[in-house]
């Protein structure tokens, strides 16, 4: 247990000596650790990923609903493609209202704030696209 510990100390100092010879501070991380652009990265994602939530929702719906209004149209006839339409418009309408409501309101401040038009209150909310790109 001890020869762990003096291993460590002899590390530690080994790799802090060639900095107090030379009286450096070590080199910046090539990434800026703001806490600020960590947060406002975080928002761009959850954002992004409600997008990508939206997109694939709709993709399906589409794919389940002309699935659908085909097989309906292929087996009555005119009112089979009358169902199959609705039938087809049933599949998109809830999925499609609900998350693009909730894609506008997660991106609402960032547009608002485009548009110039955000209240200070809620700019917190929306991303400083020039200090997460260095703009």
């Amino acid at each position: 247990m001890k020869v762990k510990a003096l291993l460590v100390v002899v590390a530690a100092v080994l790799l802090v000596q060639p900095l107090a010879l030379a009286q450096e501070q070590p080199p910046s991380l090539p990434v800026n650790l703001d806490i600020n652009r960590l947060r406002s990265l975080a928002v761009f994602i959850v954002k992004g990923g409600l997008l990508a939530a939206f997109v694939i929702v709709v993709m399906i719906s589409f794919i389940r609903g002309v699935i659908g209004a085909a097989e309906r149209s292929a087996a009555a006839g005119t009112f089979g493609a009358a169902v199959g339409y609705r039938e087809m418009l049933e599949a998109f309408k809830s999925p499609l209202i609900f998350l693009l409501a909730l894609v506008l309101l997660a991106w609402l401040p960032d547009l608002l704030a485009w548009l110039g038009l955000l209240p200070e209150a809620l700019r917190p909310y929306a991303i400083d696209w020039g200090a997460l790109f260095g703009g």
